[in-house]
């Protein structure tokens, strides 16, 4: 299962600061949205996903799958990056 390790005790805060950081745009925050992601069986993520949106970026994410518009896709591209491998396997 991937470890989120200790994001719960993120402050909303400090993850706005890193996309700041990371992408030079200001944020506000949607939503907590929980996600279990299942593959092959087993659970590979049971965690709650921090939504936002984000102001003044011109990028959207898109993946092999399509855009990654919900909580449920970033998820999935996420994984899909991490362990190419596995991807081919999905959808």
């Amino acid at each position: 299962m991937i470890n989120p390790g200790s994001i719960s005790e993120v402050t909303i805060e400090a993850l706005q600061e890193a996309m700041w950081g990371l992408h030079s745009c200001a944020s506000i925050w949607v939503e907590a949205v929980p996600v279990k992601e299942v593959f092959e069986g087993k659970t590979v993520l049971d965690s709650i996903v921090q939504v936002f949106d984000l102001k003044g970026h011109p990028f959207v994410a898109v993946s092999h799958q399509g855009p990654v518009n919900a909580p449920e896709k970033a998820v999935r591209a996420t994984i899909a990056r991490e362990y190419p491998q596995s991807s081919d396997a999905r959808e």
